[in-house]
This record gives structure tokens, C-alpha cells and sequence, in this order.
């Protein structure tokens, strides 16, 4: 009998993970056809973050002495979290710029200890909260899955291929939630956003 109920537990969990794993793939495609870049570049970028961590890891002194999160956007890559000194810091810079596929290096580490898990918990919660203001944002045909948010330290990174006009809303928006300390545009402006969405031309 309790054999006969192992098994069915197990057949349970086995058909929870295929649930799961098809839920994740209709968000990651429905989150390809929302985004302005094209599914190959999701995919660069997606691979580019793996590979800065790696490459951080591999180096055991500047693992040893920072906590690194990356985030690809275009061949952007966008390096927060915490540096021992400057000179990590510069290490961590030219390693990242050695990496096949990388366009730009935007570091904004900071100098000091790690962050706590506390602290990390913090931003991801002013993450969520600038996600909800920016469904605030009043233009025809934006889209506030187009833009990756982004917080450490109470900074708060703004992503995404968008329009003057668009940047400009999402920013005054950011602005305006509570317990954030900065709102840091690292938009890529494009005169016709539209003609970019599904893989055009950027």
C-alpha cells in the first residue's frame, strides 16, 4: 500500500514539473512576442548573462571579493551588486568586455560588502513595484512588458528599445514610487519603436 501511494506521489510531482515547464515556455514565448528585440538577440542576452557569472567565477579572486548580478539587453550588459575595492571592480569591467557577444559594459557596482539577503529582498520588491506603476503609463501601444526593470541599492535601471516619448513616461512614472532612491535610464531610444518589435532592425 504505501509503495502503491509513494508511486502516486511521485507520478504527481513528475506531472506538476511538465505542467510547469509548459507554463514556462508559453510565458517565455509570449514574453518574445511583446519584445522589441528579436528572438535570437532574447536568446544572445539571456546566454551573455550566464556567461559573465561564469566568467566571475572562474576568476576566483574576483568571486571571492564581489556579488555580481548581470543583466544582457542587446548585447548590452548591465553589472550590479558590490566590489571589494576599485580595482575588482576594473577587473570585473575588462573580463566582461572580453566576452564574445558583448556590445557595452554599463558597470554600476558599488564599492563595499556583499549586500544582505534582506537588502537584495528590498530591491526586488521596488522591482515589482516600479513593473506595476509603469501599467499606469497613458500612451497608445506601449507596452510595459518592453521595459526590464532593474533595482540594487535602491537604483532603480530602466531597459528596453523604446520611443522618446516613452522613456520619458516610464521614467516620470518610476519616479513617483515610493523608496526609490534613483531612477537610471539606460534606454536605447528609436525614432519608430513599432518597426524594431519581432526582430526589425535593431
Amino acid at each position: 500500500m504505501m509503495k502503491k501511494m509513494l508511486s502516486l506521489a511521485l507520478a504527481a510531482l513528475l506531472l506538476q514539473g511538465c505542467g510547469m515547464m509548459l507554463v514556462g515556455g508559453a510565458a517565455t514565448t509570449a514574453g518574445m512576442v511583446h519584445d522589441r528585440r528579436s528572438a535570437g538577440t532574447i536568446i544572445d542576452d539571456n546566454a551573455l548573462e550566464l556567461k559573465v557569472l561564469n566568467t566571475i567565477r572562474q576568476a576566483k579572486t574576483l568571486a571571492d571579493n564581489s556579488h555580481v548580478s548581470a543583466t544582457g539587453y542587446n548585447g548590452m550588459v548591465l553589472l550590479t551588486g558590490e566590489a571589494y575595492n576599485e580595482n575588482i571592480r576594473q577587473h570585473i569591467t575588462a573580463a566582461v568586455e572580453q566576452i564574445p557577444g558583448v556590445r557595452q559594459v554599463r558597470n554600476q557596482l558599488v564599492i563595499g560588502r556583499r549586500s544582505t539577503f534582506m537588502e537584495r529582498a528590498y530591491d526586488s520588491k521596488q522591482t515589482a513595484k516600479v513593473k506595476s506603476a509603469l501599467l499606469d503609463v497613458k500612451i497608445a501601444g506601449f507596452d510595459p512588458t518592453r521595459v526590464k526593470v532593474v533595482t540594487e541599492h535602491g537604483y532603480t535601471y530602466l531597459l528596453g528599445i523604446v520611443s522618446e516619448e516613452e522613456a520619458q513616461a516610464a521614467v516620470d512614472i518610476a519616479r513617483r514610487v515610493s523608496g526609490v532612491k534613483e531612477i537610471v535610464s539606460m534606454f536605447e531610444i528609436v525614432n519608430n519603436p513599432a518597426a524594431t518589435t519581432l526582430g526589425g532592425n535593431i
